[in-house]
């Protein structure tokens, strides 16, 4: 998990989460050494972690869509997870500010259900 390893939780409510990442992160020291930027993967990851706090036990099985728009920096601003949830089909949007981070259309299935 990279709850309180990278990021933390703020806020959240029916739909949305706030969280800031930790500039001290471990991970942010190797990307990039001198300019961190939160690896892509690790903006996906948040979302199914915030997503598991709200559906319990399930797992990423399907990226279907993922465009990372703008670099998430460590920069000591909050970021806004943003989720419409369909059953087990769910668009997330991550923002801070006005300024659109990522957009992702994933698909994740419950954990018992899943091929190992």
């Amino acid at each position: 998990m990279l709850r309180d390893k990278l990021y933390t939780i703020l806020s959240e409510d029916a739909d949305r989460f706030t969280i800031r990442i930790l500039p001290e992160a471990e991970i942010l020291k190797a990307h990039f050494e001198g300019f961190p930027i939160v690896p892509g993967v690790c903006v996906t990851r948040i979302a199914t972690e915030l997503l598991q706090e709200k559906l319990g036990g399930i797992i990423l099985s399907k990226g279907i869509s993922v465009r990372f728009l703008n670099p998430v920096y460590p920069d000591g601003k909050d970021l806004q997870y943003s989720f419409q949830i369909d059953g087990l089909k769910v668009k997330a949007e991550v923002s801070s500010g006005n300024e659109k981070k990522a957009v992702m259309n994933l698909e994740y299935e419950r954990q018992d259900s899943a091929h190992i």
